[in-house]
């Protein structure tokens, strides 16, 4: 792998990590902290099926746009601590944002390959 394969996919994660914090942070004023986690880790799974199957074939933007932006715009970490506190918080919710999450995530991944 280039240097300047690694640089994009470095730039690529900034661009990712930064576009996560916002949305997070502006949906979390607005309704909860789970919303912007959900939010953002269903539209990185829409957007990784559709990148996919537009980059298929290069491997370079697959690093860059998967591995750099999505990659660091979806948060599997934060979804975990987020499940863990409903856990403890609201059990109720623990499932319903769990398997909702999972589930829809495969749904939206797969919706983002047809088109």
């Amino acid at each position: 792998m280039s240097a300047s394969v690694i640089f994009l996919i470095f730039l690529g994660g900034f661009i990712g990590a930064i576009a996560r914090d916002w949305i997070i942070q502006l949906l979390k004023k607005k309704k909860n902290r789970f919303l912007g986690t959900w939010f953002v880790n269903i539209t990185g799974s829409f957007l990784l099926g559709l990148c996919s199957q537009i980059m298929e074939s290069n491997h370079s933007m697959w690093l860059i746009a998967g591995t750099g932006v999505i990659g660091s715009y979806t948060t599997f970490s934060t979804f975990i601590h987020d499940a863990y506190k409903l856990w403890i918080e609201k059990k109720r919710f623990f499932l319903i944002y769990t398997f909702g999450t999972v589930v829809s995530g495969i749904i939206f991944f797969w919706a983002g390959t047809f088109i």
